[in-house]
């Protein structure tokens, strides 16, 4: 249902482990909202901590925000009708890539 990755902040050099919902389940509501709680039941049980800020205070988040128009950066193949949507996608001249 999800993999788990290590990660190493460059700056800071602090180590996470960063859990990602496997493409495949994101479509699911129902595995959507159990991912989540979890997360959620881990930091309030596990780690007692009951704020978003004083997590992310904790861990010095960052948070990065990809543009999504004209298109998704995380756009996934998982079904032929995704193919042929990136095959029309790879086919338009794009504004910020000029052939």
């Amino acid at each position: 249902m999800a993999e788990v990755w290590e990660a190493r902040h460059d700056q800071l050099g602090s180590r996470a482990a960063i859990k990602f919902l496997l493409p495949e389940f994101t479509r699911n509501k129902d595995l959507q909202e159990r991912f989540l709680n979890e997360g959620k039941r881990q930091a309030l049980t596990t780690e007692n901590l009951h704020k978003v800020d004083a997590w992310t205070a904790r861990h010095r988040l960052a948070i990065a925000e990809w543009p999504i128009d004209p298109y998704d950066p995380f756009f996934n193949i998982n079904r032929p009708q995704d193919l042929i949507e990136a095959e029309r996608i790879l086919s338009e001249p794009s504004p910020r890539c000029p052939r």
